[in-house]
């Protein structure tokens, strides 16, 4: 009878709660679907536009500078292809609307500076790669194939209706895959493979040679082979840590965390350097590029005394690298230039 009459109260004093004075108006099913819908196609689309201009402003640092990664080379076309599998569920039915998408092969977009360019377009369906037929769900391994000699390839395709066949020259470049990662940090990072740099950077980066110089600088810590050195000197400091245990001695992992840190400010300071040879390569403007790590530390004054990590320089030392450096390199063009036109 008391648990009663206490829900009884609860519900009552429930009853006489505030409540607001505007009630929703009623969205059908439909309407949330289209809205659904719409919210997919215009958040693809942004995130494809995103991945666009950081493969694009990638693209010439992978392809001029191949000397660098003599190990790590492929053939490539310069071309982002899509079936509808490759999307997740929820979403199908948004990008099957946006592009006539099914799950055969299309073209999703032809980067521009590359053998794709001008040969490919925006849903071409694709139906052969030197009369081999193209099975979607396998066409990346046939593309590989058939790429690793660097011969040209020909593509018989299907564009407004039409059946035709285009002939592309592959492109060799470093096999650096970039990644975009969803992550609002502003950051980039590599290990040793890939270069991964998070959404917070391309907002941040007001110029393609601000994120060219991030890009550049991932890809010298692989050129470099700065992650493996790393993970030896770990491997040392684990070496002591066992001795030192083996001798009676506490050592929670300290040589490791001391070894895999050790030298790490001067591994950075090689990557902005050799990054910064690696963008002037790829034809970036360098000029200026030491305002980034100013414009940085406006958003992060911390990193002015200290860096962003223990393994980071301060942006102040960053700042005046690099602008040693960029000097140092136009001084070294105008000696080259001089040199020429006195022969």
């Amino acid at each position: 009878m008391k648990l009663f009459a206490l829900i009884l109260f609860s519900l009552m004093t429930l009853c006489g709660c505030s409540a607001p004075e505007i009630t929703p108006e009623h969205l059908t099913e439909e309407q949330i679907k289209q809205e659904r819908t719409r919210q997919f196609s215009q958040a693809h689309q942004y995130q494809l536009k995103q991945r666009i201009r950081l493969f694009e402003v990638a693209r010439p640092l992978l392809t001029k500078n191949t000397e660098s990664c003599p190990k790590n080379q492929h053939y490539s076309l310069g071309v982002l292809f899509h079936r509808l599998a490759d999307y997740p569920i929820e979403q199908r039915g948004a990008i099957a609307e946006l592009y006539n998408l099914d799950e055969q092969l299309k073209v999703l977009y032809p980067l521009k500076g590359t053998p794709a360019e001008n040969l490919l377009e925006v849903g071409d369906l694709l139906l052969s790669i030197n009369q081999e037929k193209i099975i979607p769900e396998k066409a990346s391994g046939q593309f590989k194939a058939l790429l690793k000699d660097g011969q040209p390839v020909t593509i018989e395709l299907v564009r407004n209706g039409k059946q035709q066949q285009v002939t592309l020259q592959p492109e060799l470049i470093c096999s650096y895959p970039i990644i975009l990662s969803s992550s609002d940090s502003i950051n980039g990072f590599a290990d040793g493979n890939r270069i991964i740099i998070t959404a917070g950077l391309m907002r941040f980066t007001e110029q393609d040679n601000e994120l060219a110089l991030i890009i550049a600088h991932e890809m010298a810590h692989n050129t470099q082979s700065h992650i493996p050195q790393r993970l030896g000197n770990s491997a040392i400091g684990s070496l002591i840590d066992f001795v030192l245990i083996s001798s009676g001695i506490p050592s929670p992992f300290v040589g490791a965390g001391l070894g895999a840190n050790l030298h790490t400010q001067d591994y950075e300071t090689e990557a902005d350097i050799i990054g910064l040879k690696l963008m002037h390569k790829a034809g970036y403007e360098i000029e200026g590029m030491d305002d980034f790590w100013r414009r940085m530390a406006t958003l992060h004054p911390q990193t002015i005394t200290h860096g962003k990590q223990i393994s980071h320089p301060t942006t102040v030392e960053r700042a005046l690298r690099i602008e040693k450096e960029i000097i140092r390199i136009k001084n070294s063009e105008n000696l080259s230039t001089d040199s020429k036109s006195e022969r």
